[in-house]
């Protein structure tokens, strides 16, 4: 069998089935860019020098893998693509045309807090709820630097 995959293809089948952190797909991949055909022996040898073990069932499921993997790939680059279809960079679910309504904008809710006045120490106010804090800098009583600063020296 002459799979034609690259190494980031092949690496990621191994990733999907469990294997991609053992030594195993390494040895495999070394043995195919050597030249050697993946059969069920060649992956019987890699299992040997990566240290692991599977049945010949396994090993069976591994080249029926690698074969419809191979196929998917060969299917991928047989599709007609013209160099003016831009790549798909972004994941858009929604088919062409259809956009997402989107809701009114609803008026901001504010908790009620307590209006304090600006206290003599800035540090007064380093374990006050943030919604008291973010009051205090609404109202002008404190501001976002100050209370930044104050953070970063305590």
């Amino acid at each position: 069998m002459g799979i034609h995959l690259d190494r980031r293809e092949f690496m990621g089948y191994f990733t999907g089935i469990g294997l991609g952190s053992t030594l195993f797909p390494g040895v495999l991949w070394a043995k195919l860019v050597a030249g050697a055909e993946i059969t069920v022996d060649t992956i019987a040898s890699a299992e040997e020098v990566a240290g692991i073990h599977f049945d010949p069932s396994e090993r069976e499921l591994m080249l029926d893998g690698l074969k419809q993997q191979e196929q998917r790939i060969e299917a991928l680059h047989k599709v007609p693509l013209a160099n003016s279809v831009s790549p798909a960079i972004v994941f858009d679910p929604l088919p062409p045309g259809r956009k997402i309504q989107p809701e009114p904008r609803r008026a901001m809710v504010r908790s009620k807090v307590a209006q304090r006045p600006r206290p003599a120490n800035i540090e007064d106010v380093a374990f006050l709820p943030v919604t008291e804090l973010s009051e205090m800098i609404r109202r002008q009583r404190v501001t976002s630097l100050e209370l930044t600063q104050m953070y970063l020296a305590g």
